[in-house]
Order: structure tokens, then sequence, then C-alpha cells
């Protein structure tokens, strides 16, 4: 093993397991984000998503250890958020609501119980192939099993009528999220929605380690979509297609945006 490798691993090893200690982040992060920017020269975007594979399937062991795991894996688990998922479950006016979960990761998290509601929840991402693996190590049999479907390519994967498409946290993880947002507007029946919940600028907050390689923002009221070398205003882009809706929350991180994207009805 070279030594930038064993530099890399190091990194990444530390910033996975003391994540918690924030002046430990401080020296990390930024180390673990040369050695990737270093070890990443020369590669596109798809090339980069998939050297990083490896840091998230890592990720996701650590993370079934926690307590927040186990309120995922628990199906009573009540569906109480965040706000913007609510209130748009709220304005559908139906008894039955289908979401789709885009970038579950191994366990979905949002809750089956919702008072006046049946909540079907179908959970999607990339790698469920690889998290299938890191919840067999555990022993673990999730109460909805992710299924496989690029958010990119979740038009061609999943039935067009859910009511809501769901993604949290995991649009900076994709290869293309602009159009990750397009695909999963297509799935949803018109008058239905998209809701994004992520932490405003993770590319930049994680110094583009592992698969954060975009920053989801507001600016000037707008969905934004930004990385190292470009920039697409989405609520420009989807403007023929939906009206789009961005709530900024602070955080401990800095902020979390909560965006509401809701498909034109049929006139």
């Amino acid at each position: 093993m070279t030594l930038l490798k064993r530099l890399y691993v190091a990194a990444r090893a530390l910033a996975l397991r003391l994540v918690a200690n924030q002046q430990v982040r401080r020296v990390v992060m930024p180390l673990a984000g040369l050695v990737t920017r270093v070890r990443t020269r020369g590669m596109s975007v798809q090339e980069r998503w998939n050297h990083s594979i490896g840091w998230e399937v890592s990720f996701w062991d650590d993370w079934l250890r926690t307590p927040e795991a186990e309120r995922r894996l628990d199906p009573a688990t009540p569906l109480d958020g965040p706000p913007t998922l609510v209130r748009c479950i709220e304005q559908l006016g139906t008894e039955h609501v289908r979401i789709v979960d885009v970038g579950a990761g191994p366990v979905t998290p949002i809750g089956r119980v919702m008072p006046g509601h049946t909540i079907e929840v179908t959970a999607t991402d990339a790698l469920a192939s690889e998290y299938d693996e890191v919840l067999a190590r555990a022993g673990i049999v999730p109460p909805v099993r992710t299924i496989f479907a690029h958010a990119e390519r979740l038009s061609e994967t999943v039935p067009h009528d859910f009511d809501i498409a769901y993604c949290a946290n995991a649009l900076d993880h994709m290869y293309d999220p602009a159009l990750a947002v397009e695909s999963m507007l297509a799935v949803v029946r018109p008058g239905g929605f998209v809701v994004l919940n992520h932490f405003a600028n993770e590319g930049e907050i994680q110094h583009y380690t592992g698969l954060h390689q975009w920053n989801i923002d507001e600016r000037g009221g707008d969905f934004v979509i930004w990385g190292k070398d470009s920039s697409e205003n989405m609520t420009t882009r989807l403007a023929d297609e939906a009206t789009v809706e961005c709530t900024r929350f602070p955080d401990p991180r800095g902020s979390r945006l909560e965006i509401a994207i809701r498909k034109h009805p049929v006139s």
C-alpha cells in the first residue's frame, strides 16, 4: 500500500469514527479533503463518485450501531418530521400516501405511522446491494428493504404515480444532482411533491470528501445546486414543471434547508 493510500485510509477512518468530536473534525476533515483531491485529480464526477463508494459503506457500517439506527428500525416509528414533509402530506388531502425515498441508505428515515394517514414507503439507493451486505453482517432485517436505483435514472426504475419523492442528505452525494431532482419530479403524480431535506453547502463543510461532491443552497429564495466547477438555479430550471419553495432552518452545523417542489397539476 502506497503512503498516499495509507494517509487516505487513516484520514477516512478518523473522520468516520470521531465525527462527533468537533475539535478533531476541524483537523481531520481538511486533511481528508486534501488527500481526496490529490487522489481524484483528473477524474470525472462519475469516476470520483465510484471512487468514494467505500467511504459511504464504511459510514453506514458504523452508523448501524447508533441510537438513530434503532429508531429507524422500529416499524412503529412515527412520521413526525421534517416539518415540510408533514405539511406536504397534509396538503395532498389523501389518506393513503405513497412515498419514494431516494438515496435512502440501508434503512429509510421515513416513519410509517402518522395519524389520519397510511404511509407506504418505497426506499431506493444506488448502493442497495452494498447496503444489503452491511445489513447482513450486522444481522439486521430492515422494515423496508432498499431497492437498487440510481437517482438520476429513477424514472426508468419505479412507477410514475408517487404522491411524494423524498430525499434527505443524499442529493449532495449524487453524480448529477440536477438530473436526479428532475427524475424525482418525473415519478410523482401531478399535484405531488418532491421534498428535499439537506444541510446547506455540505460539500464545502465536508471538504469534498467521500461522496460529498455538491452543495445544496438557497439564494434569494431560489433553490441552487453548485459544485467546484458549476452552478444550477433549480427554481429557474423547473419553472415550467413545478413551483419551488425553500425554507432555511438554523442548525449547529450552519443551516438546514427544506425544499418543497410541487408538480403542476394537469390543466
